[in-house]
């Protein structure tokens, strides 16, 4: 996550030069971020995820024009324990960010800190080397789903998808082994990579490419075993005693640095440390049935994999916690988390991948909307195969409920969905649904194009893209079960992999331009009776429905149990009793 001043301790001896006809492997999460800032400084703060994606194909394009062959984009699968104090004082830095900014606005949420997006915004007008200044107001928070919106948009490109690469580690390690075997440059906004053995690699950094006047690509290289020599520094000094002796002691001198590189290493086992986190281990070899799996997920869903599988590698289960970090999401700091009504179905999928990882009866402790370093996860414990199952035809029941709703207006059906996911979670526990007073109210065309947006709609926005994740990492899980082999898995989750075969990538989820047309759509249409009469809601004020909205009541009874084969039925029969307790259970409509 990089060494203070070792960057700009080393810059003296960068070589400025022209980026063309090369060999590069990229550092995704660096990518991702790179491209970020190259939005926000052609004046788009917060771009959405579909331009998020343009552009990078875009860039890699521009790149590719001058002869610039990329060989590798690596992400990260999985962060170490180490790394958990600096990840958590980020996230809880993104939270606090977000509470103070709500506070200072609180009438609603300024239009250019969201992502609207105009017509005329688009990837095709971006200069995509564009350097400088973020201009106008500096962004409250970046994208809650940045990185795995980037490498969807690169899993979806002909040109890209195969250059992607989900490690079981940091990407910055395998960046290093692939330059160090293979030689080329890394692209990177990470100064780690200074501290790697490179042999002749070289690193250059993104914020320092740029056009010269006849529009070549033009760099700062960094090759850190020749600056090494150049220092004079003996053959047992290399990069990473450099950069550590750099964290050490980051008011020295450069001279000073050279000096104490000449003598032996006073903490070894501290320099020991210090060298294992930059270094490629063998014995960290992933099976490579469990790297495939891999490159099909999401980085947080790779993580559980990869720690389940060191889990399981433990003995007599002697393991630590199972974590999952939720992206920190663009919500209002005053109503409740937008993670919490969706909780079943990750729930659900914990349980799933529970039953298809050997000896793992591990819980899942969850992270969201971290307010402390100190905070502890909250704990999601699995549910039987039999109660998966039974839930698993609940959501099916439920999702076929929404397809008749949305006949006709199929874009709604997503979004509608995970809003009917949030509705029965609040029915379950007898609380009121901040989603459903949000859909249910009128909202006037003119709300689309306001300087504000009210924090309600925000925070709605927060919950559809939360339900939706969740789908996301559900779907993920079913890849990942379905190949496994094993029979103790509900019977009907094929089914239910087919359900969600269509879940939009993260560039078509819902943002708030989507969301704003649903709100003044449901209006007009009378999409809000409908899926009241649907949940089993009151309805105060109701615009008078239109007769392609109006659901019937006998709806459940054509479409309940048509997909339950024999073995799922008899469990729905034997459950009977406890529907009230379902995690997605439905009031009747008759």
């Amino acid at each position: 996550m990089g060494i203070p001043y070792l960057t700009a301790t080393l810059e003296p001896y960068a070589v400025r030069r022209r980026l063309q006809h090369e060999a590069v492997v990229i550092d995704g999460p660096a990518l991702a971020y790179h491209i970020l800032h190259v939005c926000r400084v052609n004046g788009i703060s917060q771009p959405p995820y579909q331009l998020l994606g343009q552009s990078t194909v875009a860039w890699l394009d521009e790149l590719s024009s001058h002869g610039v062959a990329a060989q590798a984009i690596y992400f990260d699968g999985h962060l170490p324990t180490s790394k958990r104090q600096v990840r958590m004082e980020r996230l809880t830095k993104s939270t606090a960010q977000i509470s103070r900014f709500f506070s200072s606005t609180p009438q609603g949420c300024p239009r250019n800190q969201l992502a609207l997006v105009d017509s005329k915004d688009d990837g095709a007008r971006l200069d995509i080397l564009k350097t400088g200044i973020l201009p106008g107001t500096k962004p409250f928070a970046d994208p809650s789903f940045l990185v795995p919106a980037i490498i969807d948009a690169l899993r979806q490109s002909p040109q890209y998808q195969a250059l992607v690469s989900l490690v079981p580690g940091e990407a910055d390690i395998y960046c290093a082994k692939h330059v160090l075997e293979r030689g080329g440059s890394v692209l990177t906004s990470d100064s780690d990579l200074l501290a790697h053995r490179l042999g002749d690699g070289q690193v250059v950094f993104f914020r320092d490419l740029h056009r010269d006047t006849n529009s070549a690509i033009l760099c700062s290289s960094f090759a850190p075993k020749e600056i090494c020599q150049k220092l004079g520094l003996s053959p047992l000094a290399d990069p990473p005693r450099l950069a550590y002796e750099r964290k050490r002691l980051p008011c020295a001198s450069l001279a000073q640095l050279v000096g104490v590189c000449s003598l032996p290493v006073l903490d070894r086992s501290d320099y020991h440390m210090f060298r294992q986190e930059y270094e490629y281990r063998e014995g960290d070899e992933f099976p490579e049935e469990r790297l495939l799996q891999l490159n099909q997920l999401d980085p947080r869903m790779s993580e559980i994999i990869v720690q389940l599988h060191h889990a399981s590698s433990k003995p007599n289960g002697k393991h630590g916690d199972i974590r999952m970090y939720l992206p920190v999401l663009i919500e209002s700091p005053t109503k409740g988390n937008a993670w919490e009504q969706s909780t079943p179905v990750r729930q659900l999928a914990y349980t799933l991948l529970g039953l298809a990882t050997p000896d793992s009866s591990t819980p899942i402790l969850e992270y969201r909307r971290i307010q402390s370093t100190t905070q502890k996860g909250r704990k999601i414990e699995t549910v039987s195969a039999a109660e998966a199952q039974r839930i698993i035809d609940e959501m099916l029941d439920l999702m076929e409920r929404i397809k008749q709703v949305t006949c006709g207006h199929e874009r709604f059906y997503w979004p509608l969905l995970c809003f009917a996911v949030d509705m029965c979670e609040c029915q379950k526990q007898d609380k009121q649904s901040h989603a459903w007073h949000t859909f249910q109210k009128r909202h006037k065309p003119s709300v689309a194009g306001a300087n504000k947006i009210s924090w309600d709609i925000v925070h709605f926005v927060a919950q559809l893209q939360a339900t939706c994740y969740s789908l996301r990492i559900l779907r993920q899980v079913l890849f990942i079960v379905l190949g496994s082999g094993m029979e103790l898995i509900p019977p009907n989750i094929k089914q239910m992999r087919t359900a969600l075969r269509d879940l939009p990538p993260l560039t078509d989820f819902p943002d708030m331009n989507g969301t704003l047309d649903l709100l003044v759509t449901s209006g007009k249409n009378g999409l809000v009776r409908a899926l009241s009469e649907l949940l089993g809601v009151s309805l105060p004020l109701a615009p008078k429905p239109s007769d392609s909205f109006r659901v019937t009541k006998n709806v459940k009874a054509r479409t309940g149990s048509k997909r339950r084969d024999e073995a799922s039925h008899k469990l729905a029969l034997q459950s009977k009793d406890s529907t009230t307790e379902n995690k997605f259970s439905l009031l009747s409509v008759d």
